[in-house]
């Protein structure tokens, strides 16, 4: 079907709500109770769908679609949740159950769960599971920042930021397979792991104030390292929190200078501390974003929802009319409230602020992570016995002239300091030395036998760009045998 006949399909079965929805599979259809309450309890095995998100329901998508298909029924059901247009009701998270009658068929369940915007589809997330005998398990499909407009290719419109293959879905903003998921593997459902310890309805449960928890938070550029985007951990603890810092007009929750998408601790989505790093999905490096980082809220996890107008838990709003302070990482907290990181609200002036200029500006050279603890460092209080205070890590590098990799030497104040790495290097071809000059980014140009044989040019003239995206021109990559003329057979 055509993403146009997607799109204009109309929702079969569906219902707005924030309670257990039930599909029945099987021979046997039961009449079972729909409403806000208490968890449905089949006799029979049992899979709860849980929808929620990272993103702001109303106004990043205003329409989410739950798709179940099996073998056992007869074309597809869906269920969904629908802002404004009166949809005014629909919360999340919300669940859908999907109830299997044993035929011993061993039939596996796939399903879809899709994120709309204004008519457009803009997020996808697809599984595939067996429907358990006995008991309830979850299933959890989030509809993630990380995979806004990476859609299914069968699915998406021709301006996708990425496409997945078929049996391929997004987690992370990555496509990965869509394997069948063992119920041996998915945790035993109850309201508490979804409604924030609380009921469906809300009662007893708590939600994470995004906005409150990042009001004073440190923003950090993330580096891919090994494959992996992230930084060197600032902090440890139960604590601990991470968001996707934006700029105004952005999605997530939002104050007047700057947008957050927070993320869940130890989810496939979500951010994760492993070793000295702390991991983000790599769509977060992917599309230039930064992180924030926030302490003294215990971690958001998958178990507690945003805060909202829309949420199904507690109650807040997804947007302030007061200010997020984001501090850039290695300054002081205490200088100036004042101080903005440039991706995510006005940037103070640099001199105003104390602070280096290069923390508020990423363009100006590779930016480590700087004021994270690192174990390899020398210890720094920050002010000598002779009351000097010594420079950020970013300053100290970019005094010395060293733009990545490890760097040793003396400090402002005249004390030795050694660096695990002052950056990495971006670019087509961009090693660090790669030019001759240590701890300076550059490239190493091919020679001229590698540059013709790379561009499978055998003899003749060549001019195209070399591996350092530099175009030159070879006067000949080579000379052709007796009786033989360069491109005489058609190839040139």
């Amino acid at each position: 079907m055509t993403t146009k006949g997607w799109r204009a399909r109309k929702m079969k079965n569906a219902r707005i709500g924030f309670g257990p929805m039930a599909v029945v599979l099987g021979a046997v259809a039961a009449t079972l109770p729909l409403g806000c309450g208490a968890e449905v309890r089949p006799a029979t095995g049992q899979l709860m769908i849980s929808v929620s998100s990272d993103m702001l329901p109303g106004r990043d998508f205003d329409d989410v679609r739950v798709t179940v298909s099996d073998p056992r029924m007869s074309g597809e059901i869906v269920r969904g949740w629908r802002w404004g247009d009166g949809g005014a009701g629909a919360r999340l998270p919300g669940t859908v159950a999907v109830i299997g009658i044993p035929d011993g068929s061993g039939a596996v369940t796939s399903v879809r769960v899709e994120g709309w915007q204004s008519g457009m589809l803009r997020v996808v997330r697809e599984a595939r599971v067996r429907v358990p005998d006995q008991g309830t398990v979850l299933l959890r499909t989030p509809v993630e920042w990380s995979c806004l407009d990476v859609l299914p290719d069968r699915l998406a419109p021709r301006d996708a930021v990425r496409t997945c293959r078929d049996e391929e879905t997004c987690v992370g903003g990555r496509c990965v397979p869509i394997d069948e998921q063992s119920v041996l593997t998915l945790a035993t459902y109850s309201d508490a792991i979804v409604f924030g310890g609380g009921a469906p309805d809300g009662a007893g449960g708590a939600c994470f104030d995004v906005l409150g928890a990042f009001a004073s938070a440190r923003v950090y550029v993330p580096e891919n390292f090994t494959g992996a985007c992230g930084i060197t951990r600032p902090g440890d603890g139960a604590d601990l929190n991470v968001a996707v810092a934006l700029g105004p007009g952005g999605a997530g929750y939002c104050a007047p200078d700057a947008c957050l998408v927070p993320l869940d601790r130890d989810a496939p989505g979500g951010w994760r501390q492993v070793g000295a790093r702390l991991v983000v999905p790599e769509a977060v490096c992917d599309r230039g974003a930064r992180i924030a980082v926030a302490t003294g809220a215990r971690s958001k996890t998958e178990a507690v929802p945003p805060c909202s107008e829309w949420s199904s838990v507690g109650v807040g709003s997804g947007t302030s009319a007061e200010p997020i302070v984001l501090v850039p990482s290695g300054t002081d907290a205490g200088i100036d409230a004042s101080v903005r990181d440039a991706s995510v609200g006005p940037a103070a002036d640099a001199a105003a602020a104390g602070s280096d200029a290069s923390l508020q500006d990423a363009s100006i050279g590779p930016i480590t992570d700087a004021g994270a603890p690192d174990a390899m460092a020398s210890p720094d209080t920050g002010v000598t016995d002779a009351g000097c205070v010594n420079e950020t890590d970013t300053a100290f590098c970019q005094r010395n002239g060293a733009q990545c990799g490890p760097f040793s030497g003396q400090d402002n104040c005249g004390r030795g300091r050694t660096l695990p790495s002052c950056g990495a290097c971006v670019g087509l071809g961009q090693s660090c030395g790669g030019g001759g000059v240590p701890n300076r980014c550059g490239c190493a140009s091919e020679s001229e036998a590698f540059f013709c044989a790379r561009n499978q040019y055998a003899c003749g003239a060549l001019t195209g760009v070399d591996n350092c995206a530099t175009t030159r021109t070879a006067s000949s990559c080579g000379a052709c045998p007796a009786g033989q003329a360069c491109g005489a057979g058609g190839v040139p």
